[in-house]
């Protein structure tokens, strides 16, 4: 199902807009005959709009541009935005793109750890990864029922992220 407001590709199931949140309306249309189908087409052949050649506004080929549903943002903006279904986003992003950088962390405090200007980078690098992996987490559990998911999964994985910042983040601060 396609959203009336940003153009978006939902699943049928859908209540919300993944992509803007906009209420879905699911309604049941008539089937259409035959003759329906042909008066449609014709219909849409008459009002499509006349656009003069050389002009500039011909369409390549005759093909539509693309729909913002298959338009793609990149895969920062993307998480950050909770696109990603709840099972990428938590063990993709959440889990398996934090091994490296954990790994990286023990590499430094083996080795003594970095010093002065290093220090701070990592430290920066840390934190703001930290705080897009749990955005984008927290948000694409938010979205995890309108896409079809269950309600159980979605509250599971916030609690583990409450209790990740809670234990993680702020505790260690204090």
């Amino acid at each position: 199902m396609f959203c009336t407001k940003c153009g978006y590709k939902n699943i049928a199931e859908a209540l919300y807009c993944q992509e803007c949140g906009t209420s879905l309306a699911h309604k049941i249309e008539p089937l259409l005959t035959t003759d329906d189908c042909k008066r449609q087409k014709e219909l849409a052949e008459l009002n499509k709009p006349q656009v003069a050649i050389g002009s500039g506004q011909e369409q390549n080929s005759g093909q539509e541009p693309w729909p913002k549903s298959v338009q793609h943002s990149n895969f920062i903006v993307k998480h950050w935005n909770g696109n990603y279904s709840l099972g990428i986003s938590y063990w993709i992003i959440g889990c398996l793109l934090s091994a490296p950088l954990n790994i990286f962390i023990r590499i430094l405090e083996e080795n003594g750890g970095a010093e002065g200007a290093g220090y701070l980078m990592t430290g920066a690098v840390i934190i703001i990864m930290a705080i897009w992996q749990t955005v984008g987490i927290w948000k694409s559990a938010s979205k995890h029922v309108g896409r079809g998911g269950k309600k159980f999964w979605a509250i599971t994985v916030k609690i583990v992220v409450a209790f990740q910042i809670i234990f993680g983040f702020l505790l260690p601060l204090g």
